[in-house]
Formats: C-alpha cells, sequence, structure tokens
C-alpha cells in the first residue's frame, strides 16, 4: 500500500477540493471545466483531494457536478498509488442533508456511510465508488444537525478500529468560532484536521494586517487555542482560502497571502492550505505554485544583531552536521528539529548535556509580555566561554544567542559565525523555533 501524502506532523500540507466544478457558473473562468479526478493526482504539489460532496444521509445521495461517477473508482485507487489522500466530504451547501431523531439512528447512518464508502463490507451493499475506499471524512455541514457528535463519534470509532490503514477525519468549520453548526461535534469528537473557511466571513484571510502581531480580525489564533485544549490536541489547522477570485469572498494573493501565511506557520497547529475549489484553482493560472511557494518560503525573521567577531575558547572543527550553509526548512519541516539536532551536536562537542529549553517566570505568553529565556542544565565552561546572549527581551518575542567558533577553519569569521535565534511564539503554549546561519 502507497503511503498518502498528508503528512500531519508537518505544516505544509495543500488541500483541493474537487468535484463540484465550481468555474462552470463563474464569468472570471466560463471557459474551464472540471476534468475527471485521476487528471489533478498528476500534480505533485497537492497532498489532500477532498471530493464532494455526499448531499443526502437519510437516504444517502451524492453530487459530483459534471464529473463521470464510472470512472471515480478507478480514478480514487489510481490517486491513492500516487500516494494522494482521498477524503469524502458530505455538506456542502445541501440545505436539507438528514435531521436524526436519535442517537441510535445518528449511529445507523455512520455505519451505512462506513459501509459505503470505508473498506468492503462482508454484506452486499451499493457503493458510489465501487471496490474503492476513502481515506477519511470530511464535515463540511453548513445547517444545524441533530445528534451529529454521535454521528461523528461512531464514525470515529469505526474509523479508529480499522485494521486496513489509518483513517482521517475532517471537518471544515467557517472560521468565526465556534462554528453554529460543527461547533458542539469539535469539541466532542476527535479530528484529525479542521480545514478552516477563512472565506466569506469577517475572520477571513482578507482581514489579515501585515506587520501586526495581535490579530484584530483574522482569527488563525483563536483556532490555535481550539486546537490545543480539543479532543486530540495535535489535531491540524488548515487555512481555507478561495482560489480564485470567482471562488469566494475574500480572495487574496500576492504579499498579504505570503505574509498572512508566514504568520500562521508560528502556530503548532499550523498543518498548510485548503482551497476551494480545483476548477477555480486551474483557471487561476500559476496561483498553486504560489501557494506552494509561501508555504516552501523560510518565514523566519532575520537577525536582529550580528554577532561578535571574536571568541575564545577552544573547539575543535565542525561536525558535518553544522555545515549547512544557510539552512533552509523542508516544506513543512517544523524547526524545533533543528533545535535537536544542531544544538545537541554544538552541545557534544564540548561534553556539554543536552539543552532543555524552558521559560520562567510567566504563566501565559503574550505579545508585549516580559519573559526570561533559560537553558537548562547550564553549559559546560568550555561552551559557555564561546556563548553570549541576552536572557530578556519585551516586544520583539526573540532572545538571542551566538555562537562563536574560532577562524581556524580557513572561511573567515564570518563565515564561520553560527548564529542561533530562539524565538518564543506568543499563544497559549509558548515554543522555541531555531534559525542558524553559517
Amino acid at each position: 500500500m502507497v503511503p498518502s501524502n498528508v503528512n500531519l506532523h508537518l505544516a505544509g500540507n495543500v488541500a483541493v477540493y474537487w468535484g463540484q466544478n465550481a468555474a462552470a457558473n463563474s464569468p472570471e473562468s466560463h471557459d474551464s471545466h472540471q476534468e475527471r479526478l485521476a487528471f489533478y493526482c498528476d500534480e505533485a504539489t497537492i497532498d489532500v483531494i477532498d471530493i464532494a460532496f455526499i448531499t443526502g444521509i437519510t437516504p444517502v445521495t451524492v453530487n459530483f457536478a459534471n464529473a463521470d461517477r464510472s470512472k471515480i473508482e478507478e480514478d480514487i485507487k489510481s490517486c491513492q498509488e500516487k500516494g494522494k489522500t482521498i477524503l469524502i466530504s458530505m455538506g456542502g451547501g445541501s440545505p436539507a442533508l438528514t435531521n436524526w431523531n436519535s442517537i441510535s439512528g445518528a449511529e445507523k447512518s455512520a455505519q451505512l456511510i462506513w459501509d459505503m464508502f470505508g473498506p468492503m463490507p462482508s454484506e452486499k451493499i451499493e457503493r458510489p465508488f465501487g471496490s474503492a475506499v476513502v481515506d477519511g471524512f470530511d464535515f463540511d455541514f453548513e445547517s444545524a444537525i441533530n445528534y451529529l457528535p454521535a454521528f461523528a463519534g461512531k464514525l470515529r470509532h469505526l474509523m479508529d478500529a480499522a485494521t486496513e490503514k489509518k483513517f482521517l477525519l475532517s471537518a471544515t468549520p467557517q472560521c468565526v468560532n465556534p462554528d453554529v453548526n460543527l461547533g458542539p461535534t469539535l469539541d466532542a469528537v476527535p479530528f484529525d484536521m479542521v480545514q478552516i473557511q477563512f472565506y466569506n466571513n469577517p475572520c477571513g484571510v482578507d482581514k489579515f494586517q501585515q506587520s501586526v502581531l495581535s490579530q484584530p480580525d483574522f482569527n488563525f489564533a483563536v483556532w490555535d487555542e481550539w486546537a490545543q485544549k480539543s479532543k486530540n490536541p495535535k489535531v491540524k489547522v488548515l487555512m481555507g482560502i478561495p482560489a480564485s477570485m470567482a471562488a469566494g469572498v475574500g480572495y487574496t494573493g500576492g504579499p498579504t497571502l505570503k505574509a498572512a501565511l508566514d504568520w500562521t506557520k508560528m502556530y503548532r497547529s499550523f498543518g498548510g492550505v485548503m482551497m476551494w475549489d480545483m476548477a477555480q484553482l486551474y483557471a487561476n493560472k500559476n496561483f498553486l505554485q504560489e501557494v506552494v511557494n509561501d508555504l516552501d518560503s523560510d518565514s523566519q525573521p532575520p537577525p536582529s544583531q550580528s554577532p561578535s567577531s571574536t571568541s575564545t575558547g577552544t573547539a575543535t572543527a565542525l561536525s558535518s552536521p553544522l555545515n549547512v550553509g544557510r539552512w533552509q526548512p523542508l516544506r513543512g519541516q517544523r524547526v524545533m528539529d533543528l533545535a535537536v539536532v544542531y544544538g545537541n551536536e554544538v552541545a557534544k562537542l564540548f561534553n556539554s548535556p543536552p539543552w532543555n529549553p524552558d521559560v520562567r517566570d510567566v504563566d501565559v505568553i503574550w505579545p508585549e509580555s516580559r519573559y526570561t529565556v533559560q537553558y537548562t542544565p547550564l553549559p559546560t565552561a568550555a561552551l559557555s566561554a564561546l556563548i553570549s546572549w541576552s536572557s530578556t527581551s519585551t516586544g520583539s518575542l526573540t532572545t538571542t544567542m551566538f555562537l562563536k567558533f574560532p577562524t581556524s577553519h580557513g572561511q573567515g569569521n564570518d563565515r564561520n559565525q553560527v548564529h542561533i535565534s530562539t524565538r518564543i511564539r506568543f499563544n497559549f503554549n509558548a515554543e522555541f523555533s531555531v534559525e542558524v546561519t553559517i
């Protein structure tokens, strides 16, 4: 079985909805149309495709616009062979999806959806995608539904009990928090990811203000706080955006989108970008690559000062993991990885114990808070001789520490100084990131 592209440990995932051919009714893109699913799976930068939609549950009905349903089974299998994660999405704008009268009714429907789209059941049942098995389920309910938490809870139980593969549970709420339709379900059931609709709302990405630490309207921080307190604290939050001007109110690109993505990357829960929808995306030439480039970009702030050009102490030549030149994070790579690998590599050069960054004198990190950063246990004397640091800061949310290596490596001071900047992310869970420049 080919593993899926989506990696919920990383922050650079790209998800796109397919199935509604949204460009067909848009004057700006009337010449574009939705291709079959397999066509889009040749695009290496797309990780997740949400098939839209299951439009009714009692009874089960589906709508995939102009798509040839007879080919979707084949296409799902082809996409999965190429590493794509395929979700089936329920809801959309369907006003009368279902309305259960009891918990047992909701749970019975969850079993039916599982049998129709999950692993092949032992009993014969009509399956819209034949023998193809989706990788998970997405909730895009945009109207109130009784007993939805019970439906989601039963589906989660069936997914967790499956042995064939790991299934994902996703939701796509509006950015207003709590979401009026999905809020109780999001609080009651563990989700693997949420694809927040930061458009068509006053909290959308178009409200992002550049060079402002505390965003008054764009509320990704609110969703990050929800994520940390949810039934699954490791849930990933994808920033949902329109794929074109015609795809939704609040389309944003260029410097504003890049700045917003750089800002959201600071949050532990950030998992990437979701776009609505595929037909609109392909009608908007080069936008997919723009989003991918923004996700891949090094968003770390530049050093606030220059390292000292002199140093003392005894040091051996840098070990190979430190000879990295200008470090650039891989797509979705957490910079905390660098703290562990490179920070401890430096410590080993001087027989120093591993570094354990910690925050003192403050319980909750807020913008403009005063805080103290400490590394415990303290470095050995040999390593201390090569370290200068400032341990407090206000406003900048940055504490810098410099490792100064001798010039005996043959490249001169400027090429051999390693700058490590420890930045605290101003949310409820203080976290450290590290930037290295040689």
